[in-house]
């Protein structure tokens, strides 16, 4: 044990406290083997720690963002203090994540949060500073989650409701969809109708982006099957005296349309049936491009005489 009157060596000042203060650096202590100034020195000892004031300084660097592509970010911690010992941490609570580089001035991490950069001197690391900084956002590399509408059936390829260029559009059509960012951008495009309007299908693409740009896609299916058979009116029933002149067939007494396509009316052969009273039944026939029929029937009643 060494006590030391600093006042024989003129040293009578107002100590100062504190983790950072020291009045000396270092302490070496030496005896010399008798009582003379001038006889030699021995047993060497130190040097101890003693004194010095440690000044420490901690700067944590500008905040941080994670957007989009970028999951993580590398903190800019710094120092002037020689030697610094580095150590950082996440403030409780506030969500962060350091994912290595913890005991440098320069750590990774990849979740918003607080973080705290601890400096101390090696030399006494007691004497410690703080400073901190925030890392702000969410990183986006996930594509919008998304289904497409069902698949739908329509009669005529005119009938095909339009695609949804909207999310709104997409979801009252029967789609779903959700993206974090919540944006998200929806094109579509129609591949050509395979196997033609009278059975078909049509392939619908959806592609979507959200605001960091991830894709995504779906389809949706959209048969065209005419079934509809055109429609059709035409000339009243007729009843004749005895023996009449029946009128030719008149396709022109027609009127026939199609929901699809255009109408060819054909009259087909007369029927003719009974002995005193005859009934002759007349049918026009319209078919449409995909086959389909209707027919309208006019019947012509008359009596019949044979002179002979």
């Amino acid at each position: 044990e060494v006590a030391i009157n600093f006042s024989k060596f003129g040293l009578d000042l107002d100590p100062q406290t504190g983790p950072c203060f020291q009045l000396f650096g270092s302490l070496c202590v030496k005896t010399r083997s008798s009582s003379s100034f001038t006889s030699e020195m021995k047993d060497f000892a130190g040097p101890f720690v003693f004194g010095n004031f440690s000044e420490v300084n901690a700067n944590a660097g500008m905040d941080k963002n994670l957007e989009c592509s970028v999951t993580q970010v590398t903190l800019d911690g710094s120092s002037t203090t020689p030697g610094a010992i580095y150590s950082w941490t996440v403030v409780p609570g506030s969500g962060g994540n350091i994912v290595s580089g913890a005991n440098t001035a320069n750590p990774v991490v990849n979740a918003a949060g607080l973080y705290v950069l601890q400096v101390s001197n090696p030399n006494f690391q007691s004497c410690d500073a703080t400073d901190t900084v925030q890392v702000v956002g969410v990183p986006d590399v996930t594509p919008p989650t998304v289904t497409c509408p069902p698949a739908i059936t329509r009669t005529c390829t005119s009938e095909v409701p339009a695609g949804a260029t909207t999310l709104a559009q997409f979801i009252a059509q029967g789609g779903t969809g959700f993206d974090i960012s919540g944006t998200v951008n929806v094109s579509f495009s129609d591949g050509p109708l395979v196997g033609g309007s009278c059975g078909g299908t049509i392939t619908r693409t959806y592609n979507f982006t959200d605001a960091c740009g991830n894709p995504t896609s779906c389809t949706q299916i959209i048969t065209i099957n005419d079934n509809i058979p055109p429609t059709i009116s035409g000339p009243a029933d007729q009843t004749f005296g005895c023996n009449p002149t029946i009128p030719a067939a008149d396709i022109n007494l027609i009127t026939a349309s199609d929901n699809c396509t255009g109408v060819t009316v054909t009259a087909l052969p007369d029927q003719i049936s009974g002995a005193c009273t005859k009934t002759l039944v007349r049918t026009y026939r319209p078919t449409d491009g995909c086959g389909n029929t209707a027919d309208w029937v006019q019947t012509f009643t008359y009596p019949y005489r044979d002179w002979e």
